[in-house]
């Protein structure tokens, strides 16, 4: 039997701060990822840890975490909302959009962390954008950075090496993102888009529909990296199945932003529902009298009463608010060597804008 090798006893906190230089308050501050020490000096501190062969105790962590949760956070540090889009007040304007700031700010301060908006539109000029933008956020104590639904390149090629960071919606590419091949920089909280479509397309099979159609913009679909076509052609390939029903495939509409070509998508398809994202352009396309039962793949931005999924847009924007914490609290910033996503399942939503369910 091979001999185990004697463990490397574990620093202490006096060896640690002796060993750099600084006080066992401020070496414990660095460790624990506190605010107090400068950023040199705990880098400094972490790098005479690591050396010295200093590991986190995962049981005094879950200890400390334990005796956290019985008493309310009081105030840690802020957390940077990023908005790109032209309008100041987007997230709290758009109905699909507040309900991610809602429940990034609902869960950041039960963390006990402040969070900011900072306008930075895609369109500023400024040739030195993203380095005035760093420096506002560092002025401002900002230690982690929540980028929604980004769009803007520039964000991706950013110096965020002093930042926690994660993404709201599809990754954020660097260099390349309208093709993406350079996968996601950061980690990040989505819906799930694929099972989301599965649910609902299977919603409607269950009442009976069976021409099921997909009413898709460019923009959705890019953003959604397709999940919706290819989970269409997987369920309508299984329902053709010898005992599912025989009826052709409905191919997706693309581009339906003018009223003629939707029409005559409907001629040449006959769907007998739809599923789209804007029941507003669908209900003003529809020929004159004539009526299309729908749902809706994004409740959250309406109609009232429709039938469709339930993204849970505050339970996403909330999971992206813990990875953000998380590295904050194990002093990770920056890019990750190996980025992770949460996918957080929507709930189907009943509504009138569908017949019920057949019975089994």
């Amino acid at each position: 039997m091979k001999p185990v090798a004697p463990t490397k006893p574990v620093p202490t906190l006096a060896e640690i701060a002796a060993k750099a230089g600084v006080s066992i308050m401020t070496t414990s501050l660095s460790l624990r990822s506190r605010p107090g020490p400068s950023e040199a000096t705990r880098a400094r501190v972490l790098a005479v840890a690591k050396e010295m062969g200093w590991r986190p105790n995962p049981l005094v962590s879950a200890y400390q975490a334990q005796v956290r949760a019985r008493r309310r956070p009081g105030f840690q540090a802020n957390l940077a909302w990023i908005n790109e889009h032209e309008e100041p007040g987007y997230w709290r304007s758009q109905t699909w959009a507040r309900g991610y700031l809602e429940g990034a700010r609902e869960r950041a301060a039960a963390l006990g962390f402040g969070l900011e908006e900072h306008h930075v539109p895609r369109s500023d000029p400024h040739p030195r954008k993203a380095a005035r933008l760093v420096r506002t956020l560092e002025a401002r104590g900002v230690r982690g950075v929540l980028l929604p639904w980004p769009t803007d390149p520039a964000q991706a090629d950013m110096d965020w090496g002093g930042f926690a960071v994660a993404t709201i919606g599809p990754g954020l590419h660097p260099r390349d993102h309208v093709r993406r091949r350079s996968g996601p920089r950061f980690h990040g909280a989505r819906p799930d888009i694929f099972r989301n479509f599965a649910l609902a397309w299977r919603e409607l099979h269950a009442r009976g529909y069976r021409r099921i159609g997909l009413v898709l913009d460019a923009d959705n679909d890019h953003l959604a990296e397709g999940a919706q076509r290819a989970c269409l052609l997987m369920e309508e390939h299984d329902a053709r199945r010898p005992e599912g029903f025989p009826e052709p495939l409905v191919l997706p509409v693309m581009n339906a932003s003018t009223h003629p070509v939707f029409r005559r998508w409907l001629r040449e398809q006959r769907p007998d529902v739809l599923l789209t994202y804007n029941a507003v352009f669908m209900r003003e396309a529809l020929p004159a009298g004539r009526r299309l039962d729908f749902a809706k793949l994004n409740l959250e931005d309406g109609p009232i009463g429709a039938a469709g999924i339930d993204s849970r847009h505050e339970v996403v924007a909330a999971a992206a608010v813990d990875l953000v914490v998380g590295q904050i609290y194990r002093n990770e910033s920056g890019p990750p060597l190996a980025p992770y996503e949460i996918v957080v399942a929507g709930e189907w939503r009943e509504g009138n804008t569908l017949r019920k369910a057949t019975a089994e």
